[in-house]
């Protein structure tokens, strides 16, 4: 591995400090090697030219006999394979920007074209992709293939993303996996790709990206404003599931150009038997056992996960059936061991799991999937069916049906009413009053130790709990003048904000240290690599120390650190942290752990990263927050949130009236309410839906197929077509 050195990574971190690193003055070999550096990548961005790679070369490459005809018409338009002369076509490739949306069944083997498009296009493609444990997989896939793949997420620790960032950095990757959120938020990575050749960001599971999708995630939303910072790579949206308004809204939201292309398979899939069945533990175990091979069953809580993979496997075990269980409650290993061993399974291993299962996931002969109860949308029923009969063979997907209260009332949490809006609107002016007058003045909130102010006298800030908020606005009446529960009151201010009513402070987590350090290193005033050493009383392997260690990262420290040694009036700031502590720096005694003394360090975060923390320790949330409490009662740390809603709202919204129902705004707000709705009501017809003339099965097919807009079984099964 090519380690490059500090004034190249400093190049990254401090894009203005890039001329110093020019050949002309670098004087170093450091510096002579980053400058060198710096301009293999101004050659990279300049290149226009590929090399033509010949077909049959690509499959080897990544491992396959031939391209199935979406995948190669996929990479033609991308530029990876030149045009098919028997097509008419010629060998110059497309310059400049090139977009392509596939819509294609899962195991259809959409990954290859970004796999592909990576080995033969040069520099390194991106793929943005929705969960870590499939960009891991993922990598791992590549990396048979001989193409050069990392992954940047939250789940690596700080040495593992430093070290895929020097490969990256030094255009040691091919393909690079991250989720939308990293990319909107790792400043780092972004000026990494923003200095290298970037020929083409693939967005995986693309669905994500519209609101009207099953899996809307709004980081996705800002992945065309970094993709617009990368110059203008190709791009490639790949999606399983997507109805012909998630399609429009796919391409529009990520500014596909006019002439895009979008190549729709046909959704049918001639060897999976469609079935229902009432909701029933004998019925689970009738469709597991009749399978003939691994199966899937889909459980809506992770209560039912587990009490169902507890009958199943005393049911299962005079046969010697497995059976496993993942849901996102378990701790992270005991999903990965569950997962590994059921991807090893040849017959008779069931996993049970919630939704969190399943994405991604490469096992060809799954046999049997089940649904324990409705799923909530069609385009989520027909991806996770889609998991079984990968290799081809005869499949079944059962679905046993259940009422749909629990998706009625998750749709009430996250799809609120203009009238819910309206409520929480006179809440929030309500509540803000009467903490005004109990205050005596204008422009200030409190919540614990935490002020939250405006330096506007007229402007009215509120700072409470959600469920102060909630009993609040469900206290007032309806429009109508009756009484009804607000359950969404976070969505409802998220919608006064977007209409300009008010603005959000997102909640904020103090941590203070009273810990002590090891050394004192007075020789190092900056920036220290690595953790603060553990403190007395802390034994390295405890996870009370892996949360430390997290929360006690010297790069989040740093300003604390050197407010201090302001504060104190010393010159050396990690000096300064003895100091405060009244250790002697010539003996290196320290107070012992539970005797609080002097406030060493203070780190105020945003909660949400506070949280992140547990992910960056590798402990699960719930022993994440153990851990900290341990920490707490040994009073090395001390923990205090602000509440969770700090609102303001200007002096001349306060006495202003929300927009009427027919507002642009109020009438978005609604439809997107009501396509929910047509979801929940699209799942509760395909329960119930009846056709003489056809088979059962035929019958769901046909219903699915209509659902997207495709053809059906009664057509062109495995056609695909191709649009402009």
């Amino acid at each position: 591995m090519l380690l490059l050195p500090a004034c190249s990574l400093a190049a990254l971190i401090a894009p203005r400090a890039r001329a110093v690193c020019s050949l002309g003055d670098a004087t170093t070999p450091s510096a002579r090697l980053a400058a060198h550096l710096e301009q293999l990548q101004a050659q990279k961005r300049a290149a226009v030219a590929v090399p033509a790679v010949r077909e049959q070369d690509l499959c080897e490459r990544v491992g396959i006999s031939s391209f199935k005809p979406f995948q190669r018409t996929v990479l033609q338009h991308l530029g990876a394979l030149p045009p098919d002369p028997l097509e008419g076509g010629s060998a110059a490739r497309p310059s400049g920007r090139t977009d392509v949306l596939a819509v294609q069944p899962t195991g259809a083997g959409k990954s290859v074209c970004f796999q592909a498009a990576a080995a033969a296009l040069g520099g390194t493609t991106l793929v943005i992709s929705p969960l870590v444990s499939l960009m891991f997989d993922q990598v791992t896939s590549a990396s048979t293939s001989l193409i050069r793949s990392a992954t940047i997420n939250s789940m690596q620790s700080p040495a593992e993303r430093a070290e895929v960032m020097e490969k990256l950095s030094s255009g040691q990757l091919d393909l690079l996996y991250t989720s939308p959120e990293q990319l909107d938020r790792n400043g780092m990575l972004a000026r990494a790709l923003q200095s290298l050749s970037v020929p083409l960001v693939a967005v995986d599971e693309a669905h994500c990206i519209s609101s009207w999708g099953h899996d809307f995630r709004p980081a996705y939303r800002r992945v065309l404003s970094a993709v617009h910072k990368l110059g203008s790579p190709r791009l490639l949206a790949l999606t399983a599931s997507a109805p012909p308004a998630v399609r429009d809204d796919i391409a529009r939201q990520l500014g596909f150009t006019e002439g895009h292309l979008r190549i729709v398979a046909s959704c049918y899939r001639s060897n999976i038997r469609l079935l229902r069945g009432a909701k029933s533990v004998d019925a689970v175990t009738e469709a597991v056992a009749g399978g003939g091979g691994p199966a899937l069953v889909y459980a809506q809580t992770r209560k039912e996960v587990r009490d169902l993979a507890v009958e199943l496997s005393r049911r299962t075990a005079d046969g010697g059936g497995l059976v496993y269980q993942y849901h996102a409650g378990m701790k992270a290993g005991d999903r990965a061991a569950a997962q590994e061993r059921f991807m090893g399974s040849r017959e008779g291993a069931v996993m049970v799991a919630t939704s969190a299962f399943g994405m991604g996931l490469n096992k060809a002969n799954i046999r049997t999937v089940v649904h324990f109860g409705a799923p909530g949308t069609i385009e989520s029923y027909y991806q996770e069916l889609g998991r079984g009969g990968r290799d081809g063979k005869p499949s079944r997907a059962v679905l046993l049906c259940s009422d749909l209260a629990v998706h009625r009332f998750f749709l009430e949490t996250v799809h609120p009413t203009a009238d819910d809006v309206s409520r929480v609107w006179r809440a929030v002016l309500t509540l803000g009053s009467d903490a005004e007058e109990q205050s005596g003045g204008r422009g200030r909130g409190r919540g614990g130790a935490f002020e939250f102010m405006t330096d506007e006298p007229d402007d009215l800030v509120l700072s409470c709990s959600v469920a102060d908020l909630q009993a609040a606005a469900s206290a007032l009446p309806t429009a109508q003048g009756g009484k009804r529960k607000v359950q969404a009151p976070s969505r409802c201010l998220a919608a006064l904000e977007e209409w300009g009513y008010l603005s959000r402070t997102p909640p904020r987590t103090s941590v203070a240290f009273f810990g002590s350090r090891a050394e004192v290193g007075a020789e190092a005033p900056g920036p220290r690599e690595g953790p603060l050493p553990l403190p007395p009383g802390l034994r390295p392997k405890t996870l009370q120390a892996r949360a430390w260690r997290a929360i006690a990262d010297p790069a989040g420290l740093h300003g604390a650190v050197q407010a201090l040694a302001a504060r104190e009036k010393v010159d050396d700031a990690w000096g300064a942290v003895d100091a405060a502590w009244g250790r002697n720096p010539e003996t290196k005694e320290a107070p012992v752990a539970g005797q609080r003394g002097r406030l060493l360090l203070r780190r105020d975060v945003e909660t949400s990263t506070f949280e992140g923390w547990a992910a960056v320790s590798g402990l699960e949330p719930g022993s994440f927050a153990t851990a900290v409490r341990a920490l707490e009662a040994k009073e090395l740390i001390a923990v205090e949130r602000s509440l969770s809603v700090q609102v303001r709202v200007p002096g001349e919204e306060r006495r202003g009236k929300l927009p009427p129902a027919e507002d642009a705004r109020v009438v978005a707000l609604m439809a997107e309410r009501r396509r929910a709705q047509d979801k929940i009501r699209a799942v509760q017809e395909y329960m119930t839906c009846r056709a003489a003339d056809l088979s059962e099965s035929d019958t769901l097919w046909a219903f699915i197929a209509r659902y997207f807009g495709e053809r059906g079984p009664a057509d062109a099964p495995d056609a695909h077509s191709t649009t402009r």
